[in-house]
């Protein structure tokens, strides 16, 4: 039987020490993981410059910010809680719903989807977007956690 609550390995997140260290130190980390995965992804958008590529690296951008920034960043002390994976679903129907309107657009505007400018400014604003609302979300679970009544849902999964 896997016990959640036991004490070996706290504050640590897949073998990487996140507890005691400041936000921006976590930030930095994730944008440097996020960066060292998205590597060949830009290598194969300079080689075959497709639509589908594009898609494919925009998706690994927003999903590994939006769901990186969540879990080692903002709540890695409370992974094992309840609440935030509720928090957890409702960001993943955000995202699905994210991806889709981009997706949507790169569809119907494939001949500026393939410009860099257009693709970076595409993903800063989806990430502001979906960073606000993973914020919202991460708090409003959290508060209502809190509100009814603590810790009983630690450990559960």
């Amino acid at each position: 039987m896997l016990n959640l609550n036991d004490q070996q390995g706290k504050g640590q997140l897949f073998g990487l020490e996140v507890a005691g260290l400041d936000k921006e130190v976590k930030r930095d980390r994730l944008v440097g993981l996020m960066l060292s995965g998205a590597l060949p992804l830009i290598a194969l958008n300079f080689f075959y410059q497709t639509l589908a590529t594009i898609m494919i690296f925009q998706a690994y951008v927003l999903t590994s910010w939006l769901f990186g920034y969540a879990c080692l960043v903002e709540e890695p002390e409370n992974l094992r809680r309840s609440w935030f994976w509720k928090a957890m679903a409702a960001l993943t129907l955000l995202h699905l719903v994210v991806l889709a309107i981009i997706f949507t657009w790169d569809r119907a505007n494939p001949d500026m989807a393939m410009k860099a400018l257009v693709l970076v400014i595409v993903l800063l604003v989806s990430m502001l977007i979906e960073g606000c609302g993973m914020l919202l979300i991460l708090e409003l679970c959290k508060r209502s956690h809190e509100n009814s009544g603590g810790d009983e849902g630690q450990g559960s999964t």
